[in-house]
Parts: C-alpha cells; structure tokens; sequence
C-alpha cells in the first residue's frame, strides 16, 4: 500500500490514464470510526493492528489498477477509474467489507470526482473529507459520495 507521496507520483498517470480512456478518476476517503478509543483502551499496538487489518481489507476490495494509499492518521484514499455512481457502488462494497471481515472495525466513506467537484488534490480531499464527517455526524460507518 502507497502513502500519500506514493499516490502523489503516481498521480499525473492516472489522470493521464483517465483523459485517454474517457473515464472520471475519483477519490475516495475511508477514516476508521474510533481508532482513539481502540489506542486508549487497548493499546497502540491494537490500534496498529485495526490499521492493518483495514488496509488489508481495502486492498482486497479494489480492482487492479485502483490505487489506495495511506493518505493520513487513520485515512486511507483509494483512486478509481469509474463514474460517480459505479465508484458509490464500489465504496460501499468497501464499507461492507470492512464491518463484515473485521473484527467489530468500521470505516467512514467521503469521495469527490476529480475534474468536476474538484480540480486538484488538495481540493478533492477537501470534498470528501467533508462528506466523510458529514457521515460521523449522522452515524459512523456510512458513506457519501
């Protein structure tokens, strides 16, 4: 799994990719609901293993070719090649794998499309970033995209 440097290189090919295909690139946001109260009562190294069991999860869940990275704390992006609602789709199964394959685990989901909600990164991220706590202020592991 990438960082968020990896995804950044990685970037200007992708968007590359999706300007020759004719597809929309768009940018998923997962946070993990509560990794604080797994640290504080269960310690650092189950909180690092939360994560990992996570990542493991997302990585199985994407079509080769996505790209997913570790983009902060306890966020993860994934970039897909897709339109907004086969990408909504895709997100959920994502969201569902985690509560179905973890143990007790969830995850938020924001996402944004590159191009039409937002023309950079920084812009993206800050659009599913916000759809992402609009989801925790309603009820923690839900999505919007």
């Amino acid at each position: 799994m990438f960082n968020r440097r990896g995804l950044e290189a990685r970037l200007p090919q992708l968007l590359q990719d999706c300007e020759a295909s004719g597809n929309q690139l768009v940018f998923g946001l997962l946070d993990m609901d509560d990794l604080k109260q797994v640290n504080d009562t269960e310690g650092h190294p189950s909180g690092d293993n939360a994560l990992r069991q996570i990542a493991g999860i997302i990585s199985r869940n994407v079509r080769v070719g996505d790209l997913v990275a570790r983009f902060g704390g306890d966020e993860f992006a994934v970039l897909m090649q897709y339109d907004k609602a086969d990408a909504f789709a895709a997100m959920e199964r994502i969201r569902r794998a985690v509560e179905e394959q973890s143990d007790g685990l969830s995850v938020s989901v924001g996402g944004a499309v590159w191009g039409i909600e937002g023309d950079s990164l920084e812009e993206c991220y800050a659009i599913a970033d916000e759809r992402l706590y609009d989801c925790k202020r309603l009820a923690k592991g839900n999505m919007s995209v």
